[in-house]
């Protein structure tokens, strides 16, 4: 348990209410207006905030059966009904394109628009997908209430702490916005949490998720659809910068014996257990008694764990998505995201770049990934243990090969060392993370990168990285999620 103090009842007379009923939270009185809360659950445990439910196929004979995990389950209504309206007049536009693109398009605003009316409007568009993917399925992502009112609990102690001149209302609060713009959720949308799953087989993707909120709908394509598009290029490429990539490699590179059509079985299967990892996790991120300081709750710190945790999705959405997007964007993120994963794993007072360099040794995070991919769907481990070695070996063969032809020996690069007075060769397995780091570091000027301890290690490389390497990032997040309870106790490692 953690103690809290809860506001004025006379300005805020039904927080505890909310604390016990909507939220859950099991609470004993201290003294005034002290008290400790901790999960209804129990502390350190797991609730079901998402529940994965199949709806229906191509083969399904489409009755009220079908549609009974929406009805049990609705949505928001949207009582702004000519909104409502231009988004379905919209929906119809776009359906009759004819294209897998216009009816996903179609979909995202029909459902905004249809709301709890979805089944007779989803009965309309998904021939049309299904048309363009005979192998398909129809899923609902469930959201818990109990999530939701703990969200909205950790966003009124943020206030309460760090804002505490904030208006308190006798029926609610008024300006929890704070931080609001950093959240892919704002604690009430959560498609954005399952496209990292879609992209997971990134040049191509396996599905679309649908905001219906608060709960999620899930298409899954039953193939892996390309997301590359051919040439001629976009006006827009004509203008990127070249920076850190050679010019022969632009084109993304892939993976075929990972990426190409995993089999729909083993996708679905995938999705359910995508489910799993997040319940884990947001059970950890919404756990009050998980972030303490001297027995009292951190808001502050719960709050940042969360918005860090999510900010990590966006980032690995950028790459994953941005299959053909410039490389400095696409590096820009990957690096972003191993900063991410860095504090997620603790490493906040060993100094920053330790647990950066950590995720890129190679010997070290191989064996850790099959670890967590035993975590993973039986018949779809050996495809990620290869694409794991796969991806570290590429990485690794590119920056020893951009290293300067005279520095390289057999298996290390020499690199000055100014104590030793002499050229020192550094293992692969240290020089790759430590360049990698380096050019990171590189991303905020070079003023004081020539004049540092890194001065002699970044000369030794041309400053060129493989695009792969936004993947390499991109699939120690998933690594990250695969292995959710240890995450969630900083025991990743």
């Amino acid at each position: 348990m953690v103690t809290l103090e809860l506001p004025d009842p006379g300005q805020a007379p039904n927080y505890r209410n909310f604390l016990v009923e909507q939220c859950e939270l099991r609470i004993q009185e201290l003294s005034g207006q002290w008290v400790t809360v901790a999960p209804g659950e129990g502390a350190g445990q797991s609730g079901r905030f998402f529940r994965a439910h199949r709806l229906c196929d191509a083969d399904t004979a489409i009755s009220e059966q079908t549609w009974a995990p929406l009805r049990q389950n609705p949505a928001w209504e949207d009582p702004d009904m000519q909104r409502r309206q231009r988004l379905l007049e919209h929906a119809r536009e776009l359906g009759q394109i004819g294209t897998a693109e216009g009816a996903l398009q179609a979909i995202q605003g029909g459902l905004a628009g249809a709301v709890n009316d979805a089944p007779a409007f989803l009965e309309v568009q998904l021939p049309v997908l299904f048309e363009q993917f005979p192998h398909g399925s129809l899923w609902l992502i469930s959201v818990e209430q109990t999530l939701l009112a703990r969200l909205a609990f950790l966003r009124s102690r943020y206030a309460l702490e760090l804002t505490p001149d904030i208006h308190l209302d006798p029926n609610e609060f008024v300006g929890l916005r704070a931080l609001e713009g950093h959240s892919i959720t704002q604690g009430v949308a959560f498609d954005d949490l399952f496209t990292p799953l879609l992209l997971t087989f990134s040049p191509g993707t396996v599905g679309h998720a649908f905001a219906w909120n608060p709960h999620v709908l899930v298409f899954l394509f039953g193939m892996s659809v390309d997301l590359r598009q051919r040439e001629p290029r976009s006006l827009q490429s004509l203008y990127t910068a070249g920076l850190t990539s050679a010019t022969d490699e632009e084109e993304p590179w892939a993976d075929p014996d990972f990426w190409i059509d995993p089999e729909p079985g083993d996708v679905e299967s995938l999705l359910a257990w995508w489910a799993t990892r997040l319940n884990i996790i947001y059970s950890h991120a919404t756990d009050p008694t998980r972030f303490e300081r001297l027995g009292r709750h951190d808001a502050g710190a719960q709050s940042a764990w969360l918005l860090t945790l999510e900010r990590l999705f966006l980032d690995a959405i950028t790459i994953l998505a941005g299959v053909q997007d410039p490389q400095a964007t696409r590096l820009q993120a990957a690096f972003d995201l191993l900063n991410k994963a860095e504090a997620l794993l603790g490493y906040g007072r060993r100094g920053s770049g330790t647990g950066f360099k950590r995720l890129l040794r190679r010997s070290r995070m191989l064996p850790r990934l099959d670890e967590a991919w035993d975590q993973l769907p039986l018949r779809l481990r050996p495809r990620f243990r290869a694409h794991s070695r796969a991806l570290y070996n590429l990485v690794y063969e590119h920056v020893y090969e951009h290293a300067l032809a005279y520095r390289r020996t057999r298996s290390a690069v020499k690199v000055w060392n100014e104590q030793a007075n002499r050229l020192v060769g550094r293992s692969l397995d240290n020089y790759v993370p430590d360049v990698v780091r380096a050019i990171r570091n590189s991303a905020h000027g070079f003023l004081e990168q020539v004049k540092g301890d890194d001065r002699y290690l970044i000369a030794t490389h041309d400053g060129h990285l493989p695009r792969p390497l936004g993947d390499l990032a991109a699939l120690i997040m998933f690594a990250l999620i695969a292995d959710a309870d240890r995450l969630s106790r900083r025991a990743w490692f």
